[in-house]
Order: structure tokens, then C-alpha cells, then sequence
């Protein structure tokens, strides 16, 4: 964990190993985020900073399963809710609009803007032609990590209409998204109904946990014709007009964020000369301080979005890059460029993991419990939670060599030992005592046509060998473990009896009785009836 941000710093001090740690800082984070839903004195910047530490802490050590564009989006996000939120603790919040609030607010619409904005911008620079002759969706349902049922219908599509949803897109990531900026709530309106109709769209034909309902975005352009069929603004032109029109991009941007913040100075002196003086002198603390921290969010997330144009970045003073990568373990100003470039031409790959007790055996299966495995397995509907070993597998398709993905290794390792942990993340095994031996194999999948439907849902040809067979005391596997610490040979010893440790198993082994996604379900009706159900039998009693 080094010098990281990150509360599991404090496992020792209370005898907790650091898995222990994560799982208690779960569990505080659950209770913190249900009491703040469901009691509006709870809903205030203590909470919500609460809440984005400890959430930093888990992505600071999660490596690869938590440092997805959604997990820093949502940090970047939640840190914004901690300027936002009110400052009170144990009082009801005043419905009073602070001057200051439209300027956090404004950050928000930055936010968004520079997601949606970079996001279909990347598109065209990477010069993926997939994106440029309107086809990207021919591939994107069939390819995409986890795809839901209504995903194979969408891929039987006619080609036009999916040429036409990729043109759409773009208009909604590109040009719509400048609405967002804009100080007209007419036009933000524009920007957020197309923002939420390609937010429906992705989810209903797509697992992306919860990306999409985290997603406050905005809208884009497409830069081709009417005729869906090749673009009028060539590859080689189009990368000199990003480097031509993203400083008045920023320039709108950045005049925008300081006509609020002015605003809000403004509003504080006409607002509040009424108050008594220590409430001014409170409010106007209040008010300079929040605007303030604005400004430093503001211009360090400058840096991120001339990630797009190196011409642009080359132009922002070194004191705002020196800035932000001082800020950049905190992940409060990130860069974004969403499906920048299409898998899957050609169709979907796959790793499939198979056992045997021999070389020359009979090699079984193992499916995993949400990516596709065996043909007749249908699609499933997960979100909004993210099943991330699962989506891991989908990258591991995508790199060159599993020497590349030290989990990898570990997880055949444990698949090996049938270690419980790792085994409840499969769907079934399918042997009784640990297999001896393990290999991958890459294939290509490709959804099925209407007349294959009732049979299966996917075709599959193997492609190539991904990993060879390997044994659980395969002497190079061991010492690749070893020096990427994946085997402890030596561990330290806790006392495993303590309150603290005791209750944590008994959460555990409740919470074994119930799959990701069913955990998710139960804790969000849980924290939802207590707020929804009182509100409905009132309107029912007043009827």
C-alpha cells in the first residue's frame, strides 16, 4: 500500500488483516450511505466525505478490479458531492439556496461535459474505422464484456438503423454536450434528455454496473453525412480541428465557471445583509471558502481533458499539470474516452478455462456466473452490479499473453486448490476434488441468428491455445506467483478471536448465501422501503 491514500493503513492498529479491513470499511460504507438516504440530517459534506475515502481507499489497493473509468468517475464525483453538500451535522439542513451552490453545481456540468465530450471526440482520433463509417454497433452488442438478453435482439438489427444509432450517438457525446455548459436551462434540458436516452439505451442492452445511472452527461456530435455511408470530414482533417476549436471549448468553459462564482459573491452580499453579522460572517466563510476549492478542482481538471490534443496540453502552464499529478492519487480530476476504439471485429473473444485430471483426459468446462461460456447460456441482467472478475476475463481476451495478468495466474493457482473463495466467483465446478491440471483456450463467439435462438444464444470457435496445461505445483507458475507476491510464504499472525473479527465472519457467511446481484437488489430495497413505503401509505390514506 506504500505511501497511498487509504484507510486499510489502519488494519494493524486494530488487528484486522487487510482483507478484514476492506470488508469492515464495506460495511461502515453500506451503514453510512443508508443512514445519509434515509435521514436528511445524515445528508451533509461529513458523510459524503466519509463515504469518498473510504471508496478511494478500496480503488487505491484494488488494482486492476477497481480502476475502471466508473470507479474514478465516481470518485471525481463523490468528491464534488462533498463540496456540495451542506456543511451542518445533526441539524435539519436549511432549504435555503447558498450563493455558492450554483458554482459546485457548475462542476457537476463540467464533469459531465468532459466525460461525454472526450468520449466521442476519442472516437474519431483513435482513427478506429468502425467509428467512421457509422458500423461500430454491427460489433458492439455481440462484443461488449456482458451483454444482456435484449442485446442479442438489438445485434439482429437492420444495419441502417444501427448506423443511424451510432450517427445519433455522436451527436449526443459531441455537440450536445456543449449544452451543458450553456446558461439557458432549455438547452441543458436538450443535453440531459439526450444524455438519459443513451444512458437507457447502453443499460437495456448492456451490464455496465453502475455507469449508467451514475452518468449526469451530455451530448455529442456525429461528423458524417446523411447518407450513413462515409464521412465528409476525412481522418487526416479532423484531429486540426480538435486542436482548433478545444481552447474555445475551454475558454466557454472556463468564462462560464467564473460567471458563477462572481454570481454567487454577488448574490452572497444581496442575499444575507439582512442576517445578523456572525451569520454573514459564517455564510460569507462559507461561500469564499467552497469557491475557492472550486477554482483548484475547476482548473486541475483542465489538464485531463487536453489528454484529447497533445497541441493543447503542450499550451497549459506547467503549474496547473504540476497540479494536477500532485492531485492525481486523490482521483479528483480524471481524463475520459469511453469504447474509444471497437472489439470484437470479427467476433467476440474468449477465454475458456478447462480441467482435467490428465494431459490426455477429458477436459471439463468451468463457466463463470455472468460472461458467456457454454453456447445455451442466455445473457444476463446484472446491473447494477459489476461482477468484475468476470469482466477482467473480457480484458484477458484482449492482451497478448496471460504472463501479462498476474491475478490471472493466481486464479488458476487457486482454481487449482479450489480455493473457496475463488470458487464461489464460478458458476459450478465441475469436479468434486481439484483437478490436476488446467488450461485456456481462446475462442470466438458470435451471437446466433432467429433460427438458432432456440437452441443457443451464442456460436463458439476455438481459436488458439491462451495458456498451456498447467499443474498446481508447476515449478514456473510458483515462481512467477512468488515474485509478483502473490504467495506469502510467512504470513503474521492476528488474533482471530477478537469481537471485531468474529462479527465480520458471521457478515461474511450471511452474505455467502446470496449472489451479487441479489446482495445488491436487498440492499437497495432495504434502504429504499423505509423512505418509499411511509409515502405511499400516506398518499393511499389522503385518497
Amino acid at each position: 500500500m506504500g505511501n497511498l491514500p487509504t484507510i486499510l493503513h489502519l488494519s494493524e492498529m486494530v488487528s484486522l488483516s487487510p482483507s478484514e479491513a476492506m470488508e469492515a470499511g464495506l460495511l461502515v460504507g453500506m451503514l453510512v450511505a443508508g443512514l445519509s438516504f434515509t435521514f436528511v440530517l445524515l445528508r451533509n459534506t461529513f458523510s459524503y466525505l466519509v463515504l469518498w475515502y473510504l471508496y478511494l481507499s478500496f480503488v487505491q489497493v484494488g488494482g486492476d478490479f477497481l480502476y475502471f473509468q466508473w470507479d474514478t468517475l465516481l470518485l471525481e464525483a463523490g468528491f464534488l458531492a462533498v463540496l456540495l453538500a451542506p456543511v451542518r451535522i445533526l441539524r435539519r439542513p436549511s432549504t435555503k439556496w447558498l450563493p455558492q451552490d450554483n458554482v459546485t453545481l457548475f462542476l457537476f456540468r463540467w464533469l459531465g461535459f468532459r466525460l461525454m465530450f472526450a468520449s466521442g471526440v476519442v472516437k474519431l482520433l483513435i482513427q478506429d474505422q468502425t467509428w467512421w463509417t457509422l458500423t461500430a454497433l454491427h460489433y458492439h452488442f455481440n462484443s461488449q464484456c456482458i451483454p444482456t438478453p435484449l442485446a442479442w435482439y438489438a445485434h439482429q438489427l437492420p444495419g441502417f438503423v444501427k448506423q443511424f444509432s451510432v450517427a445519433a450517438t455522436f451527436v449526443i457525446l459531441i455537440f450536445l454536450s456543449l449544452f451543458m455548459l450553456s446558461p439557458s436551462k432549455h438547452l441543458r434540458y436538450v443535453a440531459f434528455g439526450g444524455q438519459t436516452l443513451l444512458m437507457v439505451l447502453i443499460a437495456l442492452t448492456g451490464n455496465y454496473n453502475f455507469f449508467n445511472f451514475l452518468c449526469v452527461v451530455i451530448c455529442s456530435s456525429a461528423l458524417v453525412d446523411s447518407s450513413f455511408s462515409r464521412t465528409d470530414i476525412e481522418l487526416a482533417k479532423f484531429h486540426p480541428n480538435v486542436t482548433r476549436y478545444l481552447p474555445w471549448v475551454m475558454l466557454l468553459g472556463i468564462t462560464m465557471f467564473f460567471s458563477e462564482v462572481i454570481a454567487a459573491m454577488l448574490r452572497l452580499r444581496s442575499d444575507f445583509k439582512k442576517e445578523k453579522i456572525f451569520k454573514r460572517i459564517w455564510y460569507g466563510f462559507q461561500c469564499t471558502l467552497i469557491c475557492i476549492m472550486a477554482t483548484a478542482v475547476f482548473s486541475v481538471s483542465l489538464v485531463p481533458l487536453t489528454f484529447i490534443d497533445r497541441f493543447t496540453w503542450d499550451h497549459i502552464p506547467q503549474q496547473l499539470k504540476d497540479a494536477h499529478e500532485a492531485t492525481e492519487k486523490y482521483h479528483i480530476a480524471h481524463s475520459y474516452g469511453l469504447f474509444a476504439s471497437m472489439t470484437g471485429v470479427g467476433g467476440r473473444p474468449e477465454i475458456v478455462l478447462e480441467g482435467a485430471n490428465k494431459i490426455n483426459g477429458t477436459w471439463k468446462e468451468y463457466n463463470f456466473l455472468y460472461k458467456p461460456g457454454a453456447p445455451y447460456r442466455r445473457p444476463p441482467i446484472v446491473e447494477p452490479h459489476q461482477p468484475r472478475l468476470d469482466w477482467q476475463m473480457w480484458f484477458a481476451s484482449l492482451t497478448n499473453s496471460f504472463r501479462e495478468m498476474p491475478w490471472f495466474l493466481s486464479m488458476t493457482h487457486k482454481l487449482l486448490k479450489q480455493s473457496k473463495p475463488v470458487m464461489k466467483l464460478i458458476d459450478k465446478s465441475p469436479f468434486e476434488k481439484p483437478p490436476k491440471y488446467i488450461r485456456a483456450t481462446l475462442y470466438t463467439y458470435n451471437f446466433t441468428n432467429w433460427d438458432d435462438l432456440r437452441n443457443d444464444w451464442w456460436t463458439r470457435k476455438a481459436k488458439k491455445e491462451f495458456m498451456p496445461p498447467t499443474s498446481v505445483d508447476n515449478g514456473d507458475l510458483l515462481q512467477y506467483l512468488k515474485e509478483n507476491n502473490l504467495i506469502v510464504e510467512k504470513t503474521v499472525k492476528r488474533p482471530q478471536n477478537s469481537m471485531a473479527s468474529r462479527f465480520l465472519q458471521a457478515a461474511r457467511q450471511f452474505s455467502d448465501h446470496f449472489s451479487g446481484v441479489q446482495f445488491v437488489y436487498g440492499i437497495t430495497c432495504t434502504v429504499l422501503a423505509p423512505v418509499l413505503v411511509p409515502k405511499v401509505i400516506s398518499k393511499k390514506a389522503h385518497v
